[in-house]
């Protein structure tokens, strides 16, 4: 079987996003040549239009024998064309009809076209790729390789030795469906508090103005998006990280990634009742889920006895390193099942 060579192309994730992070480093320690890059697009438009074009030809430059595509537009455009010249992965971590209904720009008049588009997509995709790879079960075929978002601890700083800083963490992407405005109202209640948003804000302009309108200039920082060992970096010294989530059918049945790297990083968590996410905080008891009032008054209880929740963050850490056990290397899996398939095809 040929050596794999890989590149991972996005038209629509930054490359310090943490799922390909993960992809890229699990294949290096397997010592697989491994590159990332970003087609960089100036709209939505072109992002959807222009991008596959640009990636195909940046696709056609390399030297790789194998190519993952975490973008629909991607898995929607190129298989056909690249299935018979390099091995194709598609890597599908979001049930894209669920999303619809978390992304703004998606108005009502557009849901039924979109639905139409996403099933002719998942027809092509699962017709042309070499190998489908999704991130849980609710989103998996019979033959697609689940790679979870649990994240392999080596990936992480190590939980940070000194007492916590009074601040909470945010790691992610900044909008009200993820809880923007809950965050800031709970700095504000709680003066004795700070607050690090770490991640990419679409908004920008109105993020800082909603927190100075808040009065909270001195107490909130955006750091905007940071590398991923940078932002974990930062929350590791914090008290409690935030997944404050709104209950929409995307994020009822998704367990959020930072769930895990919080942990990983030993922070326990102050989450919203959605149902996914509070069954597996319930199940580690690595946080607290609750309305926002009952989260300020668990806040309340842990900056007076920090050591409460760094014990709360123990045990998070302590059931995340368990259901790793021996860290899960699956898309050196799914690239190795991947060359198989190419070469009986060439054969």
């Amino acid at each position: 079987m040929l050596e794999p060579s890989v590149l991972i192309i996005t038209t629509g994730h930054d490359l310090q996003d943490g799922r390909l992070v993960r992809h890229q480093r699990s294949l290096l320690r397997a010592g697989v040549t491994v590159n990332m890059q970003k087609v960089g697009t100036r709209s939505r438009f072109s992002r959807f239009f222009v991008g596959p074009i640009t990636a195909y030809r940046l696709i056609k430059k390399s030297h790789a024998n194998c190519v993952i595509l975490p973008d629909p537009e991607l898995q929607l455009s190129l298989p056909p064309i690249l299935h018979k010249k390099i091995v194709v992965i598609s890597d599908v971590h979001e049930n894209y009809e669920q999303v619809l209904f978390d992304r703004v720009w998606i108005r009502k008049s557009m849901i039924p076209f979109v639905k139409v588009v996403i099933k002719i997509l998942q027809k092509i995709r699962d017709r042309w790729s070499h190998v489908v790879v999704t991130v849980d079960e609710s989103i998996a075929r019979d033959e697609y390789v689940i790679i979870s978002n649990r994240p392999n601890p080596v990936d992480l700083p190590r939980p940070s030795e000194s007492p916590a800083v009074k601040r909470l963490v945010y790691v992610g992407d900044i909008r009200e469906s993820r809880g923007l405005s809950a965050m800031l109202q709970l700095a504000k209640e709680t003066p004795d508090v700070g607050l690090d948003l770490v991640g990419p804000c679409d908004n920008a302009e109105k993020l800082q103005k909603q927190i100075k309108d808040l009065s909270l200039s001195d107490r909130v920082k955006w750091h905007g998006r940071c590398t991923y060992d940078q932002s974990w970096e930062i929350a590791r010294h914090c008290l409690s990280g935030l997944s404050l989530l709104s209950s929409t059918p995307s994020f009822r049945n998704a367990i959020p990634t930072k769930i895990w790297e919080y942990w990983a990083v030993g922070l326990p968590i102050l989450a919203f009742d959605v149902p996914a996410q509070s069954k597996i905080i319930f199940a580690a008891h690595g946080g607290v889920v609750g309305t926002q009032r009952e989260l300020k008054e668990t806040l309340d209880i842990w900056l007076e006895n920090p050591h409460l929740a760094r014990n709360v963050g123990v045990q998070g850490r302590e059931y995340l390193m368990k259901e790793v056990g021996k860290p899960s290397e699956g898309i050196l899996d799914a690239v190795q099942k991947g060359l198989q398939k190419f070469e009986k095809i060439k054969s």
